[in-house]
């Protein structure tokens, strides 16, 4: 296997999965089940954990499909930056659901840090979606354009005439 292939096989984790997380968790914080919580918790932790391996491996692949036919540098630096915050994001979002789960037995400090996991995570998810479009436009030219068939930045800047001084 190589790296392009564990980059998509891994990518869709961390936003398939950072929902089914942030679900998981907010029913049992409306329901006040600390089981669902925890399982919440434990689910976005491990989807932090996943996270990782994905990025990694997204570094790894970009040197495998740069220059390739069809494929777009634009989407590709784009997808790149993004991809670095929302790992941050995410591991942040991991970190406090790891903390979260420790603290059990402090209850004021464990609420508070509820209320900042379910901010994180819906961050995390939100970047996550960013980081997906920009990497599935990297080489499917289908997606480039929006709904209303307005041509995308980078094409636009392609068909942009040369201008001489001379004239």
């Amino acid at each position: 296997m190589d790296y392009i292939y564990i980059h998509l096989l891994l990518n869709h984790i961390p936003i398939l999965g950072g929902v089914f997380g942030i679900i998981l968790f907010l029913v049992g914080f409306f329901r006040k089940n600390q089981s669902l919580i925890n399982a919440g918790l434990v689910s976005l932790v491990i989807i932090t954990l996943v996270t990782i391996p994905a990025y990694l491996s997204g570094e790894e692949a970009e040197e495998l499909v740069e220059g390739m036919a069809g494929t777009s540098e634009f989407y590709l630096e784009e997808h790149e930056e993004w991809s670095e915050v929302a790992l941050w994001v995410m591991v942040t979002t991991g970190i406090l659901s790891l903390v979260s789960l420790l603290m059990s037995s402090f209850h004021n400090i464990r609420r508070w840090l509820h209320y900042l996991v379910i901010l994180a995570s819906i961050a995390s998810i939100i970047l996550m979606v960013v980081v997906g479009n920009y990497g599935g436009k990297i080489r499917h030219s289908e997606l480039r354009e929006n709904v209303n068939g307005a041509v995308n930045q980078e094409k636009s800047e392609l068909k942009k005439p040369d201008h001489d001084d001379d004239d």
